[in-house]
């Protein structure tokens, strides 16, 4: 069986974060500012606590039942430290470009690439084979923030179509209904074939996309392309608490 030829990857990942990045916009940001800056900040404060609590109960409980308390006391505290960030394949969306990669490969993904900020690798997923994932960091830190999946290239639109709506099915099982929608051609006529469909996609007379809210961050659905021989649905993470961060670095070069 023939090896698929590998992507551009700095083409592929630079027209993934110009997708995505859409996305992180100013009203997002206001909404969340709040709620991320005290998550990030408390985070190492949660941990802290936790460790505290579990050296020093330990240390000086002795009965079954107080031991029962110990454990129902310190599992807030826990998930409080640990459910900051959105996740990718259970893999919070933070860390080095490095850790995070490494998440990924012991899922059973193949890094194929890493360098400037950026890391692809292949795998299965969401019952699609052979996709490519792509992990971003800011700009200026070696942190993850954004994580998108580029599923098989398709030449036909009915295809790229029935990929979309089956992934926005799952996703609005697990997320809720999308706060955004838009599934349009902009043109006067609107195309009936489905060569006529799939060409308006690849000239950018076409918007399909869905975006799902959550209190961690958001997530992207869309069909896509590169230049007018690749067509694809593209799926993105983005984290919330990372993702300001890299809105206020933007806003900074203002």
């Amino acid at each position: 069986m023939q090896t698929p030829a590998l992507p551009n990857y700095y083409t592929s990942v630079k027209k993934l974060k110009e997708l995505l990045e859409e996305t992180i916009d100013v009203e997002f940001c206001g909404i969340i500012s709040d709620f991320a800056r005290i998550c990030n900040n408390n985070h190492c404060i949660s941990r802290n606590i936790f460790n505290f609590a579990c050296c020093y109960l330990l240390k000086s409980m002795r009965m079954k039942a107080k031991l029962l308390l110990l454990i129902l006391f310190l599992f807030p505290l826990a998930l409080l430290a640990q459910s900051d960030h959105l996740t990718f394949k259970g893999v919070p969306i933070d860390g080095t470009l490095s850790q995070f990669s490494n998440q990924l490969v012991k899922k059973g993904f193949t890094k194929m690439f890493s360098e400037r900020g950026q890391a692809v690798l292949q795998g299965d997923f969401a019952g699609y084979k052979n996709c490519y994932v792509a992990v971003s960091t800011l700009d200026n830190e070696d942190l993850v923030y954004m994580v998108g999946v580029m599923f098989p290239d398709l030449d036909q639109w009915s295809l790229l179509e029935s990929n979309y709506t089956k992934l926005k099915e799952m996703l609005t099982t697990k997320y809720g209904k999308p706060i955004e929608v838009v599934e349009e051609f902009q043109s006067t006529f609107q195309p009936k074939t489905d060569n006529d469909k799939l060409h308006k996609l690849k000239f950018d007379e076409c918007t399909y996309k869905s975006i799902f809210e959550t209190d961690k961050g958001r997530v992207v659905l869309r069909i896509s392309h590169e230049s007018v021989m690749k067509c694809f649905v593209v799926l993105g993470y983005v984290d919330g608490i990372n993702g300001l961060r890299a809105q206020d670095a933007a806003i900074e070069d203002l």
